[in-house]
């Protein structure tokens, strides 16, 4: 049996791998320093923040009213 490390472990490389796999490759053409990249991302934070804020700022409104009539495992986390 895999310890709860060893399981998180797995789960990431999976995961990881599955992601480059799906990712096509960059042309050359299209192909950007990190500089560049972090540039365009800096610029876009604000409106990202912005964006996941209002986000958090509806569900926090609309879960003291939700209901559920089916308790699924782990429910508090089901819940959030």
């Amino acid at each position: 049996m895999l310890s709860i490390k060893q399981t998180m472990q797995v789960r990431c490389t999976l995961f990881v791998d599955n992601i480059s796999r799906e990712l096509p490759m960059i042309e050359e053409q299209d192909r950007k320093l990190e500089k560049e990249v972090l540039d365009q991302f800096n610029t876009k934070k604000p409106d990202i923040m912005t964006f996941i804020f209002d986000m958090l700022a509806k569900a926090m409104t609309i879960y003291p009213t939700r209901q559920t009539s089916d308790l699924p495992r782990m429910t508090n986390y089901a819940m959030v």
